[in-house]
């Protein structure tokens, strides 16, 4: 039997002692260490049927994003207001919820979290998060400023801390990876 066939089935078996070797080393099985989040690329342009459109991809994790524009008439109670609809569909490979023909009932709750302010995770993927006794959510605004933060489980303050910093320092290296990108469509 191979070693990497070796590994995955005790990845399997024992998913909570396979993490736990690594995280004794300080380390993630890809070999970053525990404090470094996954390489980030961000690409415009990506769906040309939008009048607008970015993918970007966290690690192996992809994402897909389309804008549509449309001219409508406001209402009259709020007449220099737009309308902003999201819309967030996920495909099979995106969750284990994914059921044919139904979005998993995920996809609502990140409609509302997006509708209600666009906000950055410091990035645990899937399997981290399933081991984790507790998670942070920080929420930022565009300038970086911090808006709340979500915790579920036994996070101490410290941890709390320790992830708002992490977030506000990853804002800043997405926010010049962004700009980066729309400086590059303008070259265009």
């Amino acid at each position: 039997m191979s070693s990497t066939l070796q590994a995955d089935a005790f990845k399997r078996l024992y998913s909570e002692e396979y993490f736990d070797n690594f995280i004794k080393e300080g380390l993630r099985p890809d070999g970053r260490r525990l404090g470094v989040c996954r390489p980030v690329t961000v690409a415009v342009n990506a769906i040309s049927s939008a009048d607008g459109s970015a993918i970007a991809k966290v690690g192996t994790s992809t994402v897909l994003a389309g804008v549509r524009l449309e001219v409508m008439i406001p209402s009259s109670e709020a007449p220099a207001d737009g309308r902003l609809v999201i819309n967030v569909e996920m495909t099979a490979l995106a969750t284990p919820d994914f059921r044919p023909g139904k979005q998993p009932p995920i996809t609502h709750s990140i409609q509302q979290r997006l509708q209600d302010v666009l906000h950055i995770v410091a990035d645990p993927d899937h399997e981290e998060e399933l081991l984790m006794s507790a998670t942070v959510s920080v929420v930022l605004d565009e300038a970086g400023e911090m808006l709340g933060v979500y915790s579920v489980g036994a996070a101490t303050p410290k941890q709390v801390l320790s992830c708002a910093e992490m977030a506000k320092q990853r804002h800043a290296e997405l926010l010049a990876q962004l700009e980066a990108a729309a400086n590059k469509m303008e070259e265009a």
